[in-house]
């Protein structure tokens, strides 16, 4: 397993695109997490800022690598969900990309924070997009950056977008953390941690409850 994850690695390097590039990235990590491997994990983690977010990145939030996609609001959903999951995967390692910023003002929140006026249908997607793409698909996306970052507003934007892909799992492992959207006023939860709760493996968010249980 170990020699698979390092394998994820060459080829993150060698001609994939910056969205498979940034998938593999995020799965090596999720790999080496399960495996207890915290000192590759810890690599990748501290590897991400320069590696990932500075160049994939603007200062203003856009990816345009991926906007140069003929389906880029796919790719950039989709790119936006490997940043996420990463970063889930850092904390564990002390890394904290969440909040990380980049020299030029990169970030992984700036990135979502790009997205918002296209989901609400505020502003129309400037770039190539072949085939039909939902911004209800964000939705976990919201959701994640609600509990992560601990701000009302993209609960919000959750009850804005057009059609809203809720999904059991979402609910159940990131369960809204203030009351109904427009509200903007926060469920009394005093005992909330201020870090980021879960810890996302292979597609499924897992409470750092589990992650602290031995194998």
């Amino acid at each position: 397993m170990e020699a698979l994850t390092m394998k994820h690695m060459r080829v993150c390097s060698c001609g994939f695109t910056t969205t498979q590039s940034g998938l593999l990235t995020a799965r090596s990590a999720q790999m080496r997490a399960t495996l207890r491997t915290t000192t590759a994990l810890e690599k990748i983690a501290y590897e991400a800022p320069a590696k990932r977010i500075d160049k994939e990145i603007k200062s203003d939030g856009e990816m345009p690598m991926e906007e140069a996609r003929t389906k880029s609001e796919s790719y950039c959903t989709f790119n936006l969900n490997a940043f996420f999951d990463l970063a889930s995967l850092a904390h564990h390692s002390g890394e904290n990309l969440w909040t990380y910023t980049g020299k030029d003002g990169q970030s992984i929140r700036k990135a979502l924070d790009f997205m918002i006026p296209y989901a609400t249908g505020k502003k129309k997607w400037p770039f190539k997009q072949i085939e039909t793409f939902s911004w209800g698909s964000m939705f976990s996306l919201f959701r994640r950056a609600s509990v992560v970052y601990n701000n009302a507003t993209y609960e919000d934007i959750i009850a804005q977008l057009p059609d809203v892909h809720e999904d059991d799992i979402t609910n159940l492992l990131f369960p809204r953390k203030f009351k109904t959207p427009g509200t903007s006023r926060k469920v009394s939860n005093p005992k909330a941690s201020k870090n980021p709760p879960y810890v996302d493996f292979d597609g499924a968010m897992i409470p750092s409850l589990f992650w602290k249980l031995p194998l």
